[in-house]
């Protein structure tokens, strides 16, 4: 791997720092974790992640399968090779090699594949996330929008309006977009703040049709997501937009372009919905909730992360060394992952979205001043 050149990445006090010759993949990658990572140029603080120039041909002898990533509930595991204090890890599904030590990572693409951009991303996100967790922070799975520095944060499972109601809100004016699929909740000096963590969306067909206007330049190409801004803007003029609503992956940056709206990096948290879709609810519904349901759903909607110190990951290893994951043995002590939420003096409402929210413009200034009352 040569020198290249190197991003520092920071997000609150974890540290990562990228290195690689493809200046269009710092590009991409500067465009897709801001601005909820700072982005500068050059500097190797915190651990290093290398990323190599030409792609390999697959060939990893794994000997046993290791903890990787964190995918809402569960720990994606990888087939690894240990040898002599390195840990190598291969996915041909993903198209992608890395090599593992402490305080580095070295990731590869398999020749044949083109997922490279969106892995480093990744890996990038899991150093970062796992030093954020253990000083206390926990991640959510909810969307999130800024209106006029106060936060308000959607949490559900999957497929329960969480992007298509921040999307409109923030299409309408009223808000810009902290989140689409994953918050970052930590204590401050009293109160609660919740930052984006940056993520690939996936767009559903659904969310396309609920919102035809504000999806009209998705250019036709595969893979849109691997694209810088600039490259998605001249893909359309190329080869057109879709016709058809279907499932799309988007970066976030992609996502503001389509939706003519900013990102906030973080704001005070002051009112959580615990978000679902009801075709009977006509615009929205909204119910006040108690203390104890609101700490069972910020446990039900953690995102990824288990609570028992001896579910540690890769990412752990290269950060703080010890025993590699899995290994005989008893495991070193860790902080709890999945550090319990003080909601004291957030709002929280199960929140109940209709069909007919996003028909109307109007819909989510009534949702916002529902929600956050005062503002």
């Amino acid at each position: 791997m040569g020198r290249g050149r190197a991003l520092s990445l920071e997000l609150g006090d974890a540290r990562v720092a990228v290195r690689s010759d493809d200046e269009r993949l710092l590009e991409w990658l500067a465009e897709a974790l801001a601005p909820s990572f700072s982005v500068t140029a050059g500097g190797e603080d915190g651990v290093v992640v290398e990323v190599g120039s030409e792609p390999v041909k697959a060939g990893v002898r794994a000997d046993r399968l290791l903890p990787c990533f964190a995918l809402e509930s569960q720990l994606v595991q990888m087939a690894a090779q240990v040898e002599r204090g390195r840990i190598v890890l291969e996915d041909p599904d993903w198209g992608i090699r890395l090599a593992l030590e402490p305080g580095r990572v070295r990731i590869w693409e398999l020749e044949g594949h083109g997922i490279l951009r969106s892995v480093v991303l990744r890996v990038v996100r899991e150093l970062a996330l796992t030093q954020a967790l253990a000083r206390g922070a926990m991640q959510l799975h909810a969307s999130a929008v800024d209106v006029r520095g106060h936060g308000v944060a959607f949490a559900g499972p999957k497929e329960a309006g969480k992007t298509t109601t921040a999307a409109w809100i923030v299409a309408c004016g009223i808000a810009s977009l902290i989140a689409n699929d994953r918050v970052l909740a930590s204590r401050d000096e009293g109160r609660l703040l919740i930052t984006g963590v940056p993520t690939l969306v996936v767009l559903r067909a659904g969310t396309i049709e609920r919102l035809p206007a504000q999806f009209r330049t998705i250019p036709d190409v595969e893979r849109p997501v691997r694209l810088t801004l600039d490259e998605y803007l001249a893909a359309g003029a190329v080869h057109g937009f879709i016709r058809e609503p279907r499932q799309v992956p988007l970066s976030p940056p992609q996502l503001l372009h389509e939706l003519g709206a900013s990102a906030s990096r973080r704001a005070p948290l002051e009112c959580l919905a615990l978000i679902e879709l009801d075709p009977a609810a006509g615009e929205f519904d909204v119910e006040p909730r108690g203390r104890e349901e609101a700490a069972r759903a910020a446990d039900a909607f953690s995102f990824g992360w288990p609570s028992r110190p001896s579910d540690r990951t890769v990412f752990d290893w290269v950060l703080n060394g010890g025993p590699i994951p899995g290994s005989p043995g008893p495991e070193p002590d860790a902080p709890n992952r999945v550090a319990p939420v003080e909601l004291d003096g957030v709002r929280v409402v199960r929140l109940r979205v209709g069909p007919d929210f996003t028909r109307s413009p109007a819909a989510p200034r009534r949702l916002i001043r529902s929600l956050v009352p005062d503002r």
